[in-house]
């Protein structure tokens, strides 16, 4: 995980939206806020499309998750020439990989379909604002706060018996964000912003309910773990004053 995030500062010098100057350079401008759409990578048990690693390890399952949609929303407040504090409200949907888990299941009762995965992000932190020029500046983060998690639900059509379907619910966790980026200006308080962040948390579910011939089971209590890592690049607006 650290050497995730190591690599993402130092490949990328990309922005969030939480440049605090007009056209991108230094000035006395102290509010920015910043919307931004990409991509969300899965990474760690999340992105792993494979059985578990132990047939007998019950307590931590993976993802099976796909390449998805990411959207963020931020505030920022200016402390000082180069360092402010954030809030940032943000989401990724990303889907579930049927093919891959049905041919890793050599699954031939029926094939398999499912909803995406949901995962909310509630974080505030400081930032750090690095001016180049008049139109450009260089940003980096750190932020901490609420991770919300909302699991996939598998379908499986059997021929004659019906439809299965399985689900381990929504929980809510710790979560974490660092990321870096530029912004550049487009006008007096306009700006593009380019951002790369490593968004992550384990979240730990505790509802299992599978429902089959019109009859639905709840299982609680049982701890599954899934280790969750996005990458999210993503480009904005950023609006400063």
């Amino acid at each position: 995980m650290k050497t995730t995030i190591l690599s993402i500062l130092a490949i990328f010098t990309l922005s969030t939206g939480t440049c605090v100057a007009k056209g991108g350079g230094g000035d006395d401008t102290k509010i920015v806020v910043g919307v931004s759409v990409g991509a969300g990578m899965p990474m760690g048990a999340f992105g792993t499309k494979d059985k578990n690693s132990s047939a007998t390890d019950t307590t931590h399952t993976n993802g099976w998750a796909k390449t998805g949609f990411h959207f963020d929303v931020n505030f920022g407040y200016k402390f000082s020439d180069n360092i402010g504090g954030m809030v940032m409200i943000g989401g990724n949907m990303n889907g579930f990989d049927a093919t891959t888990y049905d041919t890793k299941y050599n699954n031939k009762a029926g094939t398999t379909t499912a909803t995406s995965y949901y995962t909310g992000s509630y974080l505030i932190g400081p930032f750090l604002n690095f001016p180049v020029g008049d139109k450009f500046a260089i940003t980096a983060r750190v932020l901490g706060g609420l991770m919300t998690s909302k699991s996939a639900t598998l379908s499986q059509d059997i021929p004659v018996l019906g439809t299965a379907t399985q689900t381990m619910g929504s929980v809510s966790t710790f979560g974490y964000d660092a990321g870096v980026g530029a912004k550049i200006g487009l006008t007096d308080m306009l700006g593009l912003g380019l951002n790369a962040d490593y968004l992550g948390g384990t979240p730990t579910f505790t509802t299992y309910t599978t429902t089959f011939g019109g009859k639905t089971s709840t299982s609680t209590g049982h701890k599954i773990a899934m280790g969750t890592g996005i990458i999210n690049l993503s480009v904005g607006l950023v609006l400063s004053f």
